[in-house]
């Protein structure tokens, strides 16, 4: 039996953060989002780390992650690819990167996948415009505080029935995207956030016979009604303000796109250890 799914359903990827034995020592999201001929993995610097801006170990039992396991959208209908990627290499220099002037105090990064997963995989990079497909167009929507979004990832581990969907949950955009938290690019949103979600895409989503506020520079346009849905992923998420709160940390695109044009690689030692 054919089950139709919205697309942002299949948009985010389970990560585990294995020890040197092996075992999970923390479950996270990430996404896949391209440059040019190139395809990244997606996701928080404190994921691939298992480390704060600190240097504080978050993982479970304080295990420092060695490599990643990822399930991905197997080029086979209806299957799953999982694969197995180093974080460090030899000289134990990352295999991921950081943001080019800001480094570890921007809680973003992305490893760039191998061109030989391409014939195993068929996850969509997805786009980091911010943008909405409204008819033939894709223009800017309009976000405010006060507007449901979607963190869509993998809270505890858990998928939303399917290995590689994932579990849409809800909040409220609590400040003004427009502008930074601490100098910044981020904003918060209300919701239940939780553990797994950290490196989830978040997304505004407009369901079918909605009417979605356009605040586009190219077009005269204020509104524009949907006949089928639409979204615009709007950052990622990347944890709460504090373990009890269910406010949570939302970067901004232009930060991500940093990345993947002049992100730079860590030295474990000196970066991370020192």
């Amino acid at each position: 039996m054919t089950v139709l799914v919205e697309r942002e359903s299949l948009a985010s990827r389970r990560i585990e953060l294995l020890d040197d034995d092996g075992d999970v020592c923390m479950v996270a999201t990430g996404f896949v989002a391209g440059r040019e001929d190139a395809r990244f993995l997606v996701s928080n610097r404190h994921v691939f780390t298992g480390r704060n801006e600190r240097n504080e170990l978050l993982t479970d039992n304080a295990r420092i992650p060695i490599q990643m396991r990822v399930t991905f959208a197997a080029s086979t209908l209806n299957q799953t690819y999982e694969a197995i990627f180093p974080l460090f290499d030899d000289d134990r220099v990352s295999t991921w990167r950081q943001h080019p002037i800001h480094g570890k105090y921007v809680d973003v990064a992305a490893a760039l996948l191998p061109e030989s997963l391409n014939q195993h995989i068929a996850d969509l990079p997805i786009t980091l415009d911010g943008k909405a497909s409204i008819g033939d167009q894709r223009l800017l929507p309009k976000v405010t505080p006060g507007q449901t979004v979607f963190a869509i990832g993998f809270p505890f581990g858990a998928n939303g029935g399917d290995r590689h969907a994932g579990i849409w949950v809800g909040a409220t955009v609590a400040t003004e995207p427009g502008f930074n938290l601490d100098g910044k690019p981020r904003f918060m949103i209300d919701g239940a956030v939780r553990e797994g979600l950290s490196g989830a895409p978040v997304y505004a989503f407009w369901p079918p016979s909605s009417t979605v506020p356009i605040s586009d520079p190219s077009t005269t346009m204020t509104a524009a009604m949907m006949q089928g849905s639409t979204s615009a992923m709007i950052g990622i998420y990347s944890g709460r303000l504090r373990p009890d709160a269910q406010l949570g940390f939302v970067w901004k695109l232009p930060y991500i796109e940093d990345i993947l044009r002049a992100g730079t690689r860590v030295n474990l030692m000196d970066d991370l250890l020192g």
